[in-house]
């Protein structure tokens, strides 16, 4: 469904991995992203692929609702799984090389400004928590750059950036 002349609309989302460290953060960042997924009528998710995160979970519950997923994965190549059909890589995925989450951040970004240009409606989902997991160390530097790298391709008031309360966290 992502296809040249036919406009989508598509959620990317992102979050930080620290989100599955108490059932009540999980609990929250499944709300948030079934929430976005309903509000923006979304049609298409895209995320990192990350395993038990929120990309994970955007996964799972995009499955679920029969929409087509497009993943990052940080090794190996984009790829787009449609509700139906086999799963094939991103068009033009050479235009996005990337190693490494943070390059992966980038190319996702920009691959979501490109569509953004391209007619399609693209949105994205940062979840972020702010509590600190050891020695003041916050848990959002991924999510934070993942989250600006959107802003930056598809502008500030497509990018809704939401915080777990801190009474859910470890």
């Amino acid at each position: 469904r992502l296809r040249r002349g036919e406009a989508v609309n598509i959620l990317v989302v992102s979050g930080s991995r620290a989100l599955r460290r108490t059932p009540a953060a999980r609990v929250w960042s499944l709300a948030q992203i079934t929430a976005s997924m309903n509000h923006d009528r979304a049609e298409a998710v895209a995320h990192g692929g990350c395993p038990d995160s929120p990309d994970d979970w955007c996964e799972r519950l995009a499955l679920l609702a029969g929409l087509t997923r497009v993943c990052w994965p940080i090794e190996g190549f984009p790829f787009v799984a449609p509700a139906s059909g086999r799963m094939r890589p991103v068009a033009d995925a050479d235009r996005y090389p990337y190693e490494g989450p943070l390059r992966r951040n980038a190319a996702m970004a920009r691959w979501a400004g490109d569509l953004l240009r391209a007619g399609h409606d693209v949105r994205a989902l940062a979840l972020r928590c702010d509590w600190p997991l050891r020695e003041g160390e916050r848990a959002t530097q991924g999510t934070a750059n993942c989250r600006e790298r959107l802003i930056e391709a598809l502008g500030a008031e497509r990018v809704m950036d939401l915080a777990c309360p801190k009474e859910h966290g470890p």
